[in-house]
């Protein structure tokens, strides 16, 4: 059975989110299977976010959500200049 596994990208100040992209492995920065569903045996998934805008630096976060309910957020600070690529695999077991 496939559950939702949703992933949220904030951003603080004027960072602006041209992607966000949960997938099952992310490969020379291009998502592989991606989607919004996985099953709960699913283990490690990537998150790859594009961000676009002229400014500096800032901040984005990125919020796990299971059925619903945040399981996890890591926050990182984004140090130009932009387009900026930023990833992480998730460390946590569904």
């Amino acid at each position: 059975m496939d559950v939702p596994i949703i992933g949220l990208a904030q951003s603080a100040g004027q960072l602006q989110v041209a992607t966000a992209t949960v997938c099952r492995e992310l490969v020379n920065r291009v998502p592989l299977d991606a989607g919004t569903k996985f099953p709960l045996s699913v283990g490690k998934l990537s998150w790859f976010t594009k961000i676009i805008d002229d400014e500096g630096t800032g901040k984005i976060a990125h919020a796990w959500y299971l059925q619903g309910k945040e399981r996890f957020r890591v926050d990182l600070t984004v140090n130009g200049p932009h387009p900026a690529d930023l990833h992480h695999e998730s460390d946590q077991t569904w």
